[in-house]
């Protein structure tokens, strides 16, 4: 059973696809290919750095369980993969995850332009291996930088969840 997630970032401008990575005129986010597809930097038009620099954490976090033993979780993340690849995608990149850990064959992650090239889209799909059940999936993820601009007192976190 394959699930799906998809979270859109809203931006405008005409997206294009650089090196590991995928940028406009108002966003820019990379990638670190040495990490595993970790969340590098995500960088406004006018500078403000969004990633932290101290914390990077793994692109995915993905809960699973043995088909049936639903107590009986495991937690994997994109640093187990095995094997890892980067493809470059119509309007953005795919980041290829093949045998990560025990309950995963494989996770694909999309980074792409909408049609409208107004949107980020933020896409999933994830292949569990046999006998295995997904439960929950954390995806992008990256830590928020200790302060936005010249001052932490005017930043705000704004923080959205998606069932599937």
């Amino acid at each position: 059973m394959k699930r799906f997630l998809t979270i859109v970032l809203a931006a405008s401008a005409a997206w294009r696809a650089f090196g590991l990575g995928v940028g406009s005129s108002t966003l820019d986010v990379t990638f670190d290919e040495a990490d595993r597809g970790a969340i590098e930097s995500v960088r406004s038009a006018n500078g403000i750095e969004f990633a932290s620099r101290l914390t990077r954490l793994p692109l995915f976090e993905i809960e699973c369980c043995r088909a049936g033993a639903f107590t009986n979780k495991t937690t994997l993340t994109s640093r187990l993969a095995k094997e890892f690849s980067v493809e470059k995608a119509e309007g953005g990149v795919r980041l290829v995850y093949e045998d990560v850990g025990e309950a995963i064959a494989r996770a694909v992650c999309g980074v792409a332009s909408a049609a409208d090239g107004k949107k980020i889209l933020w896409r999933i799909e994830v292949t569990p291996k046999a006998g295995w059940a997904l439960l929950e999936t954390r995806y992008p993820m990256f830590a928020l930088s200790e302060r936005l601009g010249n001052s932490a007192a005017d930043d705000a976190v704004v923080a959205a969840g998606v069932n599937s």
